[in-house]
């Protein structure tokens, strides 16, 4: 009896504990039931066209800030001549970079021929050597 007691009363007090925010008021900003009072409609209205004519400002400015752009046109011009001009150098500079690098790649290409050339004249003398190492001295006379 007692513990069926204890778990009536823990279920009472849990379901009190669990219910009691739903019967909280609700709150200011997330707005009422009812509809919006035709003066806070109208008020709503003159408020969003205020933010359109703040937008339609903001657009005019645009337009000014691109006239004003315009009437710079030469110094833009000058900008982008000299902008040209250092791309030009800077190519310049890199395909003499390419040439050097294209002399060297020949220099190393030439020199290993020449080690090449080298080895195999090395290689033809030895087996030169070996040869008449190898004759016998009675036809070193000829045969």
């Amino acid at each position: 009896m007692k513990l069926h007691l204890i778990t009536v009363s823990s279920a009472l007090l849990l379901a009190m504990s669990v219910s009691q925010p739903g019967f909280a008021d609700k709150p200011e900003w997330a707005g009422g039931k009812e509809k919006p009072s035709r003066e806070q409609v109208e008020a709503h209205r003159e408020e969003m066209k205020a933010k359109r004519g703040s937008a339609e400002d903001e657009m005019e400015d645009a337009r000014d800030m691109k006239a004003r752009g315009k009437e710079g046109k030469g110094d833009r011009d000058k900008m982008q001549k000299r902008d040209r001009e250092h791309q030009d150098d800077d190519m310049h500079e890199r395909e003499m970079k390419q040439d050097r690098d294209r002399d060297r790649d020949r220099m190393k290409e030439s020199s290993m021929e020449k080690q090449r050339e080298k080895k195999s004249e090395s290689m033809q003398t030895q087996t030169e050597q070996s040869e008449s190492k190898n004759r016998r001295w009675w036809k070193f006379w000829g045969e």
